[in-house]
């Protein structure tokens, strides 16, 4: 869009905006929407509506297809809860983990990351698989990594002997979704609409927390009581009504002061709860789609902004962690929406996302050129020697595609930053960032991104065959190659021992 036209778009009032996405919203077919709403252009994904979002459903809806779930008989004497997806399609679950994880009679994990450590570590939580159900979720029924890690799981259950028909459940849109799964052996595996409406018009980074990615594991974590379910679903309604404004005018706000650097300001309880959500929700609804306009998101508890990111904070302190966290994940999705109308951003697709998966397929089978490997001394050195030819890099962003412990992250950063001070220090999981992040990556020039894979992956886990295992591997492999062939001289790409980065 021209610059004049955006200066038109500033001239309409935040009040005016939310009146045009509150239009919009639950539209299936753009000529439903007046030609003068711009979310008739951005808030589709070609012909697909994609602002389901916008309207919560209604509690008795919320209620019928919460009790149809804890009536299938694949959900009946479960113990353990395995939630398998990308991107937006987990992010909410491990948000609910961390808030709630420790306070209901039943467990619940996530897992997102092919290195097969990752798959180890669940094994060995669970051990005995017999009260176990793994629920998928791919809005397409197509997502290959997720497709790799059930299909992973699945040799898990039959190494002890169990019918995985009676310990799977995906969560997709229906029907084609369901179709799709179908289509590559997963007949006779319960289903469910990923909507509360059987709709199609939300995408992953919008599913909460308004559809069953969210509310199945809330409804978990509060032990199956629908009661408390319902007293939190209603104070989060009754403090949505009062905030949602507040939210659109501080869009406003950003949008005249032509931001870039976004830090999203919350409790500090809920900063890593929400961490991955909030970045892909900002990073992937309005990268590289716009010249010019290359968005950076933190988020962060107050008092730690760091210099030239702008703050986003919203008032939803209340008695209740996870209805704040409710209306931060809303919020922050209205935000984003009256951000991207001002801005001229279609803020629902993700086109350049799928070079790396194009790519990816064109060199799956091939024979591709080994990453140079290094130890933390050598990456450090090529580090600076690569910020030496890139000058406008205030950025450097290290993708680690592998099962990257939280605390061994947090030493990589403490390590880059003690090296170059003067750069804002970004660490991230190859699963996560692929799904957060390559959106606005594609574009950006002011960042250097380092890719790192590991050595060694293990290649021995009961229940699992080795040809699996080097399967999952490989198309981990492959993903990080894809990414740096696609990103264009924008990052490097080096092999590491993960032991070996835990010094200086």
């Amino acid at each position: 869009m021209k610059q004049d036209a955006r200066k038109d778009l500033l001239r309409l009032s935040p009040q005016s905006v939310l009146s045009c996405l509150l239009e919009a919203s639950g539209k299936q077919t753009k000529d439903q929407i007046s030609e003068a709403n711009r979310y008739r252009e951005i808030g589709f994904e070609g012909e697909n509506a994609r602002l389901g979002w916008v309207t919560p459903p209604t509690w008795l809806n919320i209620e019928r297809i919460l009790n149809e779930f804890m009536c299938l008989q694949v959900a009946k004497h479960k113990k353990h809860y395995i939630f398998s997806g990308m991107g937006g399609s987990i992010n909410a679950v491990k948000a609910l983990i961390q808030i709630l994880g420790d306070q209901s009679r039943f467990k619940l994990y996530t897992i997102d990351s092919l290195d097969p450590t990752a798959l180890e570590e669940l094994f060995s939580s669970i051990g005995d698989l017999s009260k176990a159900l793994v629920i998928g979720v791919s809005k397409s029924g197509t997502t290959k990594e997720t497709q790799d890690l059930l299909k992973a799981l699945r040799e898990g259950f039959y190494s002890q002997n169990l019918d995985y028909r009676n310990h799977f459940l995906w969560l997709t849109d229906l029907p084609q979704g369901k179709q799709n799964m179908e289509d590559v052996g997963w007949q006779g595996v319960e289903t469910l609409s990923i909507q509360t409406d059987g709709g199609t018009d939300i995408g992953g980074r919008f599913s909460a927390p308004h559809t069953l990615v969210f509310l199945i594991p809330l409804l978990l974590l509060l032990d199956q009581d629908l009661h408390r379910l319902k007293a939190i679903w209603s104070a989060y309604l009754s403090l949505r009504e009062k905030l949602i404004l507040e939210s659109a005018k501080k869009a406003y706000e950003l949008a005249k002061k032509e931001t870039q650097h976004f830090a999203i300001v919350l409790e500090e309880k809920l900063v890593q709860a929400l961490e991955t959500r909030i970045i892909q929700l900002f990073q992937e609804s309005l990268g590289s789609k716009i010249a010019g306009f290359n968005p950076k998101t933190i988020v962060a508890a107050p008092g730690t902004m760091p210099e030239g990111f702008e703050e986003v904070m919203l008032e939803t302190d209340t008695a209740t962690i996870i209805v704040d966290a409710m209306l931060s994940m809303f919020l922050l999705q209205v935000f984003v929406a009256i951000f991207a109308y001002y801005k001229g951003i279609n803020f629902v697709t993700q086109p350049e996302v799928e070079r790396y998966k194009r790519k990816m397929t064109e060199i799956l089978f091939q024979k591709t050129s080994p990453a140079e490997r290094v130890t933390i001394n050598q990456l450090l050195e090529d580090v600076r020697k690569l910020l030496q030819h890139k000058p406008q890099a205030k950025f450097l962003e290290v993708i680690c595609y592998w099962h990257l412990k939280e605390r061994l992250r947090h030493h990589l950063k403490r390590v880059l930053k003690t090296a170059f001070p003067d750069k804002q220090i970004f660490v991230f999981v190859g699963s996560d960032w692929n799904h957060h992040s390559y959106q606005a990556a594609s574009w950006n020039e002011d960042t250097l991104f380092i890719i790192l894979t590991k050595r060694y992956y293990e290649q021995q886990i009961k229940g699992i065959s080795a040809q699996t295992l080097r399967k999952n591997t490989a198309t981990l492999k492959t993903i990080a190659y894809a990414t740096y062939k696609t990103l264009n001289g924008k990052a490097e790409f080096f092999e590491v021992e993960e032991n070996g980065l835990r010094s200086p």
